[in-house]
């Protein structure tokens, strides 16, 4: 299986694997009163991984659009729900100051690596057209 992958895109399956184990990492703490939030409380941001997965295994022709477009709505949903974690429990509005003082390592490894693919595939599309 490992043979299929080289160069750029075993880079890109290393960058999705870390993006998707930032799901299980802290995305933020609210404080000692309360748990940490995580990644993995979006069902979308695992669905999203699960499509992308299965396209990125299965999928020889278009996996690189599929993967940009996935890629980007991973990175929208992740800044969505760094912006809105904390509207139903905590703050009950969008609270940019709340998120950024709140914010852990999980958020920024899924956000980064995200960006990254993002960029490695618009680098290899431009590449190729």
């Amino acid at each position: 299986m490992i043979q299929r992958f080289k160069g750029i895109d075993l880079t890109i399956l290393v960058l999705l694997s870390i993006g998707f184990i930032g799901l299980f990492l802290p995305w933020a703490n609210p404080g000692s009163e309360s748990s940490y939030y995580y990644g993995y409380y979006s069902t979308s941001l695992i669905i999203f991984y699960t499509i992308l997965f299965i396209i990125f295994f299965t999928s020889k022709s278009f996996y690189m659009w599929s993967s940009l477009i996935i890629m980007i709505g991973i990175c929208i949903f992740s800044v969505v729900q760094f912006l809105t974690w904390h509207i139903l429990n905590i703050t009950g509005e969008i609270d940019i100051n709340y998120s950024i003082q709140s914010v852990c390592i999980g958020f920024f490894i899924t956000l980064v690596s995200t960006i990254i693919v993002i960029v490695i595939c618009i680098k290899k599309l431009i590449n190729n057209i």
